[in-house]
């Protein structure tokens, strides 16, 4: 059985394959090793086990995203807790995440 670190480990392993594309962007082989570590850890993403509360964008910052990262959930689920369009959500990303950051979201 996986620690709390190992699990935070895959789920952030799981979020760096995903990135913000939705399952059916996802090539095969990639989406399969997406379903082995959520198998591993017990969920594929959070997402599935606990739906997130709507989020206020106004006071939505960069720590609390990296918090629900760090719990597993998607960026997809994220949008959709923000109620917001992936247009919207690039230019929050653009004006809030940190520039080295930046580079690891887009890898």
């Amino acid at each position: 059985m996986l620690n709390k670190q190992q699990k935070l480990f895959y789920r952030r392993r799981m979020i760096f394959i995903i990135g913000d594309r939705s399952v059916e962007d996802i090539p095969k082989n990639e989406l399969q090793q997406v379903q082995r570590i959520g198998k591993l850890i017990g969920s594929p993403i959070m997402d599935h086990s606990r739906l997130l509360e709507p989020i206020d964008i106004y006071t939505f910052n960069f720590e609390d995203y990296m918090d629900l990262i760090d719990e597993g959930y998607s960026v997809k689920a994220i949008i959709n807790a923000l109620g917001i369009s992936k247009y919207r959500w690039m230019k929050w990303r653009l004006e809030n995440v940190p520039k080295e950051e930046k580079i690891e979201c887009h890898k």
